[in-house]
């Protein structure tokens, strides 16, 4: 195809003029469809796939530290680590969703992307309920440090 270069519109190989502005054709060179096939997208399903998951584990990490008063007292450092795998967690999710930045522009959608869309969509959903814990565990934690 000829791409004109005044106005850019796409013309056929053959054509001599511009079908949009009448311009002279015969110096463009033909450009291959090829190109525009070959364009991987800007977007990255299996890293928000890896991002996600990785976000899911980071959250779930923090159940394996206890927050409860043991015979020592409470651990302040478990706190922290709580509060870092929450942390990681977030970071990770926002990864995944950036992961996934122009996948609207493709049309049709692809399934894989529906996939990892609901996933991303998941994932932030339990780091609502990870921030909703943090209201029960923030007394605690200043009870510890206090």
């Amino acid at each position: 195809m000829k791409i004109c270069p005044k106005c850019n519109s796409q013309n056929t190989n053959n054509a001599v003029v511009c079908k949009s502005c009448g311009s002279n054709l015969n110096e463009v060179s033909v450009q291959d469809d090829i190109q525009y096939q070959d364009e991987k997208p800007p977007y990255h399903i299996g890293l928000s796939f890896l991002f996600s998951f990785l976000s899911i584990i980071a959250g779930t990490c923090k159940e394996f530290f206890t927050l409860t008063e043991g015979e020592e007292g409470y651990r302040t450092s478990n706190y922290f680590i709580y509060l870092a795998c929450i942390a990681v967690a977030l970071a990770l999710a926002i990864i995944a969703t950036r992961c996934l930045k122009g996948i609207f522009a493709k049309k049709p959608l692809p399934l894989l992307g529906i996939f990892a869309i609901m996933l991303c969509i998941a994932t932030f959903a339990l780091l609502v309920f990870d921030f909703i814990t943090l209201i029960y565990v923030i007394p605690d934690m200043v009870k510890a440090l206090g």
